[in-house]
């Protein structure tokens, strides 16, 4: 419970900031592996999170705390809308100057009809009370995301659930510009 705590508390914090648009992205070059390995390292759940990411991945261009909290808040939405018994993967697909950071699960997915809705600040898509969400995690994380020019969408999982997509500037194409 006191970890929920912190983890509300947080939010609410991140939340007022973003709004107040006082949060500066610190972009650097990431290896997006260690931000994964350190987010899910300080996560209290993480044995039903599958890592999935190719070896020769590229660096990212972004702010590796900001992406360590958005990231959290992505993994503990899917694992509280997943079954018990499925995994939620990471996976990360390297595109031409920027790389997709998925996080897949198999739960009831959100309606395309709502996507737009399950961003917004204490919006609860589905308003079950064993979900016990705030509706604050898919605003913060996207918040975060867009601080450091990237951006958040919602896709179905094939065969059933959500995979969020955070697409991210790699390294190479922020040297360009």
């Amino acid at each position: 419970e006191s970890d929920r705590l912190n983890t509300l508390v947080a939010n609410i914090l991140d939340l007022g900031r973003l709004q107040a648009d006082a949060v500066t992205a610190q972009a650097q070059t990431t290896e997006l592996g260690e931000v994964i390995a350190t987010t899910l390292a300080n996560m209290p759940v993480t044995d039903r999170v599958k890592v999935d990411l190719d070896d020769d991945l590229p660096p990212i261009h972004a702010d590796p705390v900001l992406l360590e909290r958005a990231l959290a808040n992505l993994v503990a939405n899917a694992l509280r809308y997943s079954p018990v018994d499925e995994a939620v993967t990471i996976r990360a697909v390297p595109l031409d100057w920027s790389l997709e950071l998925r996080v897949i699960d198999h739960g009831r997915g959100i309606p395309r009809r709502e996507r737009r809705r399950a961003f917004q600040p204490f919006e609860r898509i589905d308003d079950q009370p064993e979900s016990a969400g705030t509706g604050l995690g898919l605003a913060v994380a996207r918040g975060f995301i867009q601080t450091m020019g990237g951006a958040l969408t919602i896709d179905e999982t094939p065969g059933g659930g959500t995979t969020m997509i955070a697409t991210l500037a790699t390294s190479a194409k922020a040297a360009q510009t």
